[in-house]
């Protein structure tokens, strides 16, 4: 009998195992290019009813607790993202590491990753709880904000109220980070909307039953805190808990490992709080509470327009480290370019509508006496679409998991940024924090993040 051709045989298999692994790289690429689209479709249309009712929001608010107590009240809602680097950067290290594994189809690893990181953020919420509310509470009454005509018990509350909702922040974004790794970042669209439409309720309630200060930052700030917390409960019990917490796993050397990574993300997200979150406060206490009214409403503004991409975005850096883990480096560079060239471009539109637009619209949505000065609108946006096109380089570099380079520049801007902020505050009032930032960000952070994007994407991969 006629021996079977053994080297024919492994032909066929290696061939047969080709054509296996090229479907799944391409079931792949197809899944990443639709996360992505639907994030970016069902983002915008969220967020464009999450700006509404922000808008509105803000309107109610304004003109029921007065512009003193908004610019109190504006300041802590964007505390809440300064304070965003207490989980260590442990939330942001988990995205490239369950893009990863979702990738390889490991799902007890990523419930393993998961056990770890909620445990390790639950400690984190813990120790705020114990050490920043009785911080709160025992403040010195010089350390407040200065607020004329607003009582110290009201401040003081509001604090302690924001205190507690940064504690439970921390761990309740977990499920956000989970939707992203998974490829279903639309999740996070549906959540924030349904966060808006929380807050709007609330305020209308706090308007018509003529409420306090701190009624306000409960709804505000809590609110959506409370969102993140039922969406983490709902994914981590997606299917019949497929994505449930591995409880076992834990093991300290593991938590060690993901604070290592998460240590860089850290860096940048206080270096982010510098940049971006600390500005109201600056003119809080250079300018005083009215002008923080007044910055805040354009920030609102402004804010707005970029969140309608914030959702795609982040599916991007998620599935870029999904297309690494293949190996998938054309499609990083087409979807790098792509998204670049239409968001930028419809954000650069959409800003100077709001710079001819913006007077007009401030004062029939929030009233006269916050109506901004030409300069200032001119000065947010020249400093948000140069903000928007770098967060994307960002994205990218996160992807591919290249943070401690961008930590590193983060951190030297940050040092520079509070003191060149103040100053030009100082010298030009309500612009300067923003000039202060562009100059900043531009020298410190710009060009090496610039120069690292260029080179990731003429190299074959990681």
């Amino acid at each position: 009998m006629k021996s079977p051709d053994v080297r024919g045989l492994g032909v066929q298999q290696d061939h047969r195992e080709g054509e296996v692994l090229a479907h799944d790289s391409t079931v792949s690429m197809r899944l990443r290019t639709k996360a992505v689209k639907t994030a970016f479709l069902t983002g915008i249309g969220s967020k464009v009813g999450t700006t509404l009712l922000g808008l509105l929001s803000v309107a109610v608010a304004v003109r029921a607790v007065g512009n003193i107590e908004y610019g109190v009240l504006t300041t802590l809602v964007g505390l809440v993202a300064v304070f965003g680097f207490l989980d260590f950067g442990v939330g942001n290290a988990t995205i490239f590491d369950l893009s990863q594994l979702h990738a390889r189809g490991n799902t007890a690893g990523i419930r393993k990753l998961i056990a770890n990181s909620l445990a390790f953020l639950s400690g984190m919420s813990l120790v705020v709880v114990l050490l920043v509310i009785p911080g709160v509470l025992f403040m010195p009454s010089v350390l407040l904000f200065e607020a004329p005509g607003v009582d110290e018990h009201q401040i003081r509350i509001s604090l302690v109220i924001f205190a507690a909702a940064t504690a439970v922040a921390i761990p309740a974004t977990l499920g956000s980070r989970l939707a992203l790794g998974i490829q279903k970042g639309y999740i996070n669209n549906y959540v924030n909307l349904a966060s808006a439409v929380g807050v709007f309720i609330g305020v209308l309630c706090g308007s018509v039953w003529q409420e306090n200060l701190y009624f306000f930052v409960v709804v505000f700030v809590g609110i959506p805190v409370i969102a993140n917390v039922a969406q983490t409960v709902l994914m981590l019990n997606l299917r019949q808990g497929r994505y449930s917490p591995l409880w076992a796993a834990c093991e300290l050397s593991v938590i060690g490992r993901l604070l290592t990574r998460g240590v860089p993300f850290m860096g940048l997200a206080f270096a982010g709080a510098v940049t971006y979150q600390t500005d109201t406060l600056v003119i809080m206490y250079v300018v005083g509470a009215a002008g923080a009214a007044t910055f805040g409403v354009v920030l609102r503004l402004f804010s707005g327009l970029t969140t309608l991409f914030t959702g795609g975005l982040q599916q991007m850096w998620a599935s870029t480290a999904h297309a690494l883990a293949d190996g998938d480096m054309l499609w990083v560079r087409k979807s790098f370019a792509r998204t670049l060239y239409i968001t930028l471009g419809l954000y650069i539109a959409a800003s100077l509508l709001i710079v001819f637009l913006g007077r007009f619209i401030v004062e029939v949505w929030a009233g006269e006496s916050v109506v901004p000065a030409l300069e200032l609108l001119i000065a947010f946006a020249l400093w948000n679409v140069y903000a928007f096109g770098m967060s994307q380089v960002s994205m990218l570099l996160n992807g591919a998991n290249k943070v401690k380079v961008q930590a590193i520049a983060a951190c030297l801007m940050a040092a520079a940024n509070l003191p060149v902020s103040i100053y030009f505050t100082n010298s030009l009032g309500l612009s300067g924090p923003l000039y202060g930032s562009l100059l900043c960000h531009a020298v410190f952070v710009g060009v090496p993040t610039v120069v690292m994007a260029r080179r990731l994407l003429v190299s074959k991969g990681i």
